[in-house]
């Protein structure tokens, strides 16, 4: 059953990563809680009102007013870059949603699963971030640091007063 409810929380927090990253609005979640103990879309329990991991996904970095993450574009897409001769191009986007701008760095560590090391991948420093904006940076050359099933991107936004303001956390391929 928990691996169900992984499973929904992945699949949403892809969903809403993609959508927030292409500037899309008027993000709904419908349905708060199901009657019955499963997998489906509910991101509390009816009975307990616990949270499903979904739940905590959206209270740790889905709906949070500044996102960061990174967004995959199939080669051939609008956002390909011209040039590069690989399969796909990676994006690392901010999102501002905070009435007041923001500055800082987008960074983007990759955190191998063995244990061994934790590698720096990319850093971009950004100047003023408007409200109700978006930032991407291609990051596609660097992303190659990073083997898909050895590791996993750690993407965050560090302020002005060297404070974290947003963090996530992403796998690079699915969880098969």
């Amino acid at each position: 059953m928990y691996q169900c409810m992984l499973s929904q929380a992945l699949f949403v927090k892809t969903d809403v990563e993609s959508r927030r990253a292409r500037n899309v609005w008027g993000l709904l979640l419908w349905q708060a809680t199901e009657i019955w103990p499963t997998g489906g879309w509910g991101s509390l329990e009816y009975s307990s009102r616990r949270g499903k991991p979904l739940h905590h996904m959206l209270a740790q970095h889905l709906f949070t007013p500044v996102m960061v993450g990174i967004l995959s574009q199939p080669a051939g897409s609008a956002a390909h870059s011209a040039g590069l001769t690989i399969s796909s191009s990676k994006w690392l986007f901010v999102r501002n949603d905070l009435p007041r701008s923001v500055a800082g760095v987008a960074r983007v560590d990759a955190v191998h699963l063995n244990g061994s090391r934790t590698t720096s991948v990319v850093s971009h420093p950004f100047d003023s971030l408007a409200p109700s904006s978006l930032q991407r940076f291609d990051t596609t050359v660097a992303m190659h640091a990073c083997p898909p099933t050895s590791c996993v991107l750690v993407s965050s936004v560090i302020d002005t007063e060297n404070s974290t303001v947003a963090t996530n956390v992403q796998l690079q391929v699915p969880p098969y």
